[in-house]
This record gives C-alpha cells, sequence and structure tokens, in this order.
C-alpha cells in the first residue's frame, strides 16, 4: 500500500470496488525510493528497457508515495474502479499510473515548491 494516508484509502476503497466485480489486478509499485526512482529514470531514458515513462527523480508522485501503479487483464475496469476510488488515471501514455492528483496538477505543484522538473 502507499505511504499517505488518503492513498491508503484510495486503494482500501479500490480493493472493495475490485472484489465485489471480481477483477484480478496486481500492483505493481506505490512508494518509490529517489534511488529506485534513479534506476526506472535510467532505464527510460535508455529506451528498449521499458516502454512506461518514468519521471525525474524527485519529480515523481511515487517520490512522495502520491501514486500508485497497478495491472490488469481488464484494464477498461480497472481505470474505472481506480477512478471511481478517487484516483486519476494517467491515461495512454502511462497505462498503469493512478495518482492522488493528475499530472498537470503535479507539476503546478511542483512549481510552485519551487522543483526543476
Amino acid at each position: 500500500m502507499g505511504n499517505e494516508p488518503e492513498l491508503r484509502h484510495a486503494l482500501r476503497a479500490f480493493r472493495l470496488l475490485a472484489q465485489a466485480q471480481g477483477l484480478t489486478y496486481r500492483i505493481t509499485s506505490t512508494y518509490r525510493s529517489l534511488r529506485e526512482q534513479e534506476r526506472l529514470y535510467a532505464a527510460y531514458q535508455n529506451r528498449g528497457r521499458t516502454g512506461i515513462p518514468a519521471a525525474v527523480p524527485g519529480c515523481s508522485l511515487h517520490n512522495y508515495g502520491f501514486a500508485v501503479d497497478a495491472v490488469s487483464s481488464t484494464p477498461a475496469l480497472l481505470v474505472r474502479l481506480m477512478e471511481q476510488a478517487g484516483l486519476v488515471w494517467a491515461g495512454p501514455a502511462d497505462r498503469v499510473h493512478f495518482g492522488l492528483v493528475g499530472f498537470a496538477e503535479w507539476r503546478q505543484i511542483l512549481r510552485q515548491a519551487g522543483a526543476a522538473c
């Protein structure tokens, strides 16, 4: 589960919805350390090692416990239930990513905090 209470709450709600709908899914990532984010970002920069985008370390919602990555053989239902639970889907460009806020709002938060992301 994610580190932030709000994310934990959303994931509990999602789990109940998923159970009620019979959705099989797998959470592949929640909180990531900066070191793990560096590894993922380097793999993303090298293309070919991953098709999933990775943010610059310190700029990812995962680095703060505000996001989760999940997969399912029924992706449309996964997206619908995550959104019903209060999480924002990143969209087809990052199909596994769900966060407490969307990318545009997160960029604005980072900018206001003076982060160079």
